[in-house]
């Protein structure tokens, strides 16, 4: 009884310690958020990303050095701070006139500017972490390379999904279909088309139409930053018929036979289209010079015409066996 006494005991200190511990410590989590929520002086340092508009310049650079900033905010601010300096993730976005920036004579793509000048911009971009007493007299260095301008077309990104019995009526419609490309030499000669981003439109039945923004490319910008696109669609039918097919390029005293002599076109017309079409609106061929050139002697059937407003043409077969003989 008595070593069961002593036990028992001993398990009720056993939880008293860890009350007594647990209890410490949320004491001391309680005293640390108190504390971090108290305002501290410390000095801050930051990289600016300054926008400008320099003419015939780039846009915006990065600062060589951090400004240096004394001022007051909370401990946990501070502690954001420090683990974003030793990341070098501590970067504001700033804005400033072509006038405050001073170009370096020996360095024509090289800018400074005094960075008690930006204090305006910086309370602003800090006004809700800190209270700035002083932005230190520093001098903070940028590069504004020249830009060059290049026109290119305009990429559509786009999948136009129609549903049964529907199609798409020949290609999307964009405008602008093309855009002013500015940017560092290097980086313009190389691209020679900007797309859009990627747009998927499902279940379709008619015209699809919409905004969409074009890609960003680091280092350039856009005469644009968006382009409205239309891709007209809508329902179909079908029209077969039997087409003969012609040769083209035959030498003389050479006759030139296509197996099969005859083949089967089916075309796609919107649904509202009302002719009915014949073998004589379409004119098919094959090439001798093709002929000859083919290690296999086939050729591919070409569609030399076809009326206006067919959306889809389908010949089969596509490609004839041929046999020259002499006349």
């Amino acid at each position: 009884m008595l070593g069961g006494f002593f036990k028992a005991d001993s398990g009720s200190k056993g939880g008293g310690v860890i009350v007594l511990i647990t209890s410490l410590l949320l004491s001391f989590v309680v005293w640390s958020l108190m504390k971090l929520s108290y305002s501290y002086n410390s000095v801050y340092h930051y990289k600016v990303e300054l926008e400008t508009a320099l003419p015939q310049r780039v846009f915006n650079s990065l600062s060589d050095g951090a400004v240096t900033i004394k001022g007051s905010s909370t401990g946990f601010n501070i502690i954001r701070h420090k683990i974003g300096t030793k990341r070098n993730s501590n970067v504001l976005s700033l804005k400033s006139a072509p006038e405050n920036l001073t170009q370096d004579l020996e360095q024509p793509d090289r800018f400074f500017i005094l960075a008690p000048n930006l204090y305006d911009a910086l309370n602003e971009a800090l006004r809700c972490s800190m209270n700035i007493d002083e932005v230190v007299n520093d001098t903070l260095f940028f590069n504004f390379p020249k830009t060059f301008n290049k026109k290119v077309p305009v990429s559509l990104l786009a999948k136009f999904i129609y549903k049964e019995q529907y199609m798409a009526y020949g290609k999307p419609l964009l405008r602008p279909d093309s855009v002013e490309i500015h940017g560092e030499q290097s980086k313009v000669k190389h691209i020679d088309s900007v797309a859009t981003e990627s747009i998927v439109r499902t279940a379709l039945t008619s015209d699809a139409q919409g905004v969409v923004k074009l890609a960003k490319m680091d280092g350039l910008s856009y005469s644009a930053d968006e382009i409205y696109y239309m891709q007209r669609g809508g329902r179909f039918v079908e029209q077969s018929m039997e087409v003969p097919v012609m040769t083209l390029n035959v030498p003389a005293g050479i006759r030139l036979i296509t197996s099969p002599a005859v083949v089967k076109v089916t075309v796609r017309l919107p649904y509202a289209a009302k002719e009915v079409l014949d073998q004589a609106d379409f004119a098919l061929s094959v090439d001798y010079e093709q002929i000859i050139a083919s290690p296999s002697g086939k050729a591919i059937v070409q569609v030399a015409r076809m009326p206006k407003g067919v959306l889809n043409i389908k010949v089969e077969p596509m490609l004839l066996d041929n046999i020259a003989v002499s006349r």
